[in-house]
């Protein structure tokens, strides 16, 4: 599972390099999404950064023609890409019987010469390539959020992923994107109401394996930091295919084994970047490296006043200090601590 960075206030929507992030903390026109359509007042709000979606039916509209909420953004800034991807997380309520319709969560990315689009509801994905393609059913575990990746690589491959796992793939039937390329996604009720929330919507060029490079734009800075700590999980975990930049030993997971490859990549700024927390080294509260008479002070000072630590030690997380592992910073820590020095 995804998580959130811990050292970064990430923009809820930004263009970063060749990278667009519309992190779904904040209605889609204020990110830059046209409104297509609303269709009936469906209700929308924002909850914990998920953009949410309740459609029901219109009152005297028969079905399938319940309400909606369409948006769409023009990726010209894609336009002629040799390696582009469409990524997002979402999880919907909608039954099965709704994806026929058209109903259910929906997003679609197309431009004059092809075009791909997912239809999600609670336990079934249905991937649709072109009329001249077979559709692609998925079953899903309802009542969780799912990660949804399209990658294409010119003419020569595109890859449906669904959880990070390999839903279907093959030879485009046009390069893309092409020309007049756009990215579509919408909340819809066809027979029955249901509710649909967005945690991400991602699309850009795929970074090179291996690069720290995220965002494509030449440097190893904050804005891939956040993605690498995103993808960083427990060794021997699959971290999905949105993580082989962070990847460096190609071993399939993104885990601390990967971290000091992934500082050896870092141009900045600042000019050391921060320790994700689980790759930090309990009782090394200065960062230097090692666990010694060095640390006593920086120990001392997170015990007494966290808000100097954090201060003067920017790259180094607090967690350092909990020497005991109890999750607390208390006076709980100091004979483990001195354990440490020993």
């Amino acid at each position: 599972m995804l998580r959130a960075a811990f050292f970064l206030v990430f923009v809820s929507t930004q263009s970063v390099g060749d990278v667009f992030v519309y992190e779904c903390a904040q209605p889609p026109p204020e990110a830059g999404w046209q409104v297509v359509q609303i269709w009936c007042d469906p209700r929308q709000w924002i909850d914990a950064g998920w953009f949410n979606q309740h459609v029901e039916l219109c009152p005297g509209y028969p079905p399938p023609g319940g309400q909606q909420g369409v948006y769409r953004r023009l990726l010209a800034e894609l336009a002629g890409a040799t390696d582009s991807y469409v990524e997002w997380r979402v999880e919907t309520d909608a039954a099965r019987s709704e994806i026929p319709w058209g109903g259910g969560a929906i997003i679609a990315a197309a431009d004059d010469g092809s075009g791909y689009s997912f239809y999600i509801a609670r336990d079934q994905a249905k991937l649709n390539r072109s009329n001249s393609l077979p559709i692609i059913f998925v079953d899903i575990v309802p009542g969780t959020p799912h990660t949804y990746r399209l990658e294409v690589r010119g003419a020569a491959l595109y890859v449906w992923y669904v959880d990070g796992q390999v839903a279907d793939s093959g030879v485009p039937v046009a390069a893309f994107p092409g020309a007049n390329p756009e990215i579509s996604w919408r909340a819809k009720a066809a027979w029955q109401a249901n509710t649909t929330r967005w945690d991400y919507i991602r699309y850009g060029t795929i970074p090179a394996d291996a690069s720290g490079d995220y965002d494509s734009d030449g440097d190893v800075d904050e804005s891939d930091l956040y993605f690498f700590s995103e993808c960083l999980l427990g060794e021997g975990v699959p971290s999905g295919p949105g993580c082989r930049f962070a990847d460096f030993d190609a071993d399939g997971d993104t885990d601390c084994d990967d971290w000091v490859a992934f500082q050896a990549h870092w141009t900045g700024p600042p000019a050391v970047p921060p320790i994700p927390p689980p790759c930090a080294v309990v009782g090394d509260t200065n960062c230097d490296g090692a666990v010694n008479v060095l640390d006593i002070n920086a120990f001392v000072m997170a015990l007494s006043d966290p808000s100097a630590y954090a201060a003067q030690f920017p790259t180094c997380p607090i967690s350092t200090a909990d020497a005991n592992g109890d999750g607390a910073i208390d006076i709980l820590d100091i004979n483990a601590f001195v354990t440490l020095l020993e």
